[in-house]
């Protein structure tokens, strides 16, 4: 609404300049709105991208203490949710999308899922080693680094240059997602987007909890290349 009021009035203040230049004006405010719409259509793609990043951080921090207490069941059906969840990220456009993107955080979720495959079929040397590379590959996005991603992870080479973007865009999702939490609070993410199995899977969880929420996506919002 802000947004078409702001149109009308500039297409207002257009007609009444009187004389020739009415055209010109309306030119320039076509593109204005033109431009007002593109900015709307990453600014929502950005929304859905930093749902799908609160989601996944929520479920990797669930996923994790599940482990942690032994609660296999519970992890199990936390990967669950978890492959759902970034199965909406790639659909939304996010990093995990491209098969070949080469993404540093897109390979850290490969590791990661590999690692919990691991620990369920009690292959727990095999989880040691997706540990440490799970923690390289965290470093590393952390240190905003993205040229050796894929010989960390063992992914597939692609350019540079997509992984940079993809970087940058996993960052703004990140920020986006820390602010919806900070902004409603735990309690009312359901009102922003996110799943109500995700949400239901955090039920009794403390506020160590979710500030492990809110560290995992400061990682990735520093991660800017």
């Amino acid at each position: 609404p802000k947004r078409r009021r702001t149109d009308g009035s500039a297409g207002s203040g257009a007609g009444g300049g009187g004389g020739g230049a009415p055209s010109a004006y309306a030119a320039a405010a076509a593109m204005a709105v033109a431009a007002r719409k593109r900015r709307g259509t990453g600014d929502e793609g950005t929304r859905i991208s930093a749902v799908c990043k609160l989601e996944l951080a929520v479920l990797r921090t669930r996923k994790k203490e599940a482990v942690e207490n032994e609660d296999f069941d519970l992890a199990l059906e936390v990967k669950r949710l978890e492959v759902e969840a970034l199965s909406r990220e790639r659909e939304a456009g996010g990093s995990g999308g491209s098969g070949g993107g080469g993404g540093g955080a897109a390979e850290l979720e490969a590791v990661r899922a590999q690692k919990l495959a691991a620990v369920e079929n009690e292959e727990f040397g095999r989880a040691a080693q997706l540990r440490d590379r799970e923690k390289a590959l965290e470093q590393q996005l952390q240190g905003g680094g993205g040229g050796s991603g894929s010989s960390v992870g063992g992914g597939s080479g692609g350019g540079g240059g997509g992984g940079v973007a993809a970087g940058a865009e996993d960052a703004d999702a990140a920020r986006e997602a820390l602010r919806m939490l900070e902004e409603v609070g735990p309690q009312a993410l359901e009102s922003v987007g996110i799943a109500s199995a995700v949400l239901a899977c955090t039920e009794g969880v403390d506020a160590a909890f979710w500030e492990a929420v809110a560290a995992e996506l400061r990682a990735v919002a520093a991660a800017t290349p």
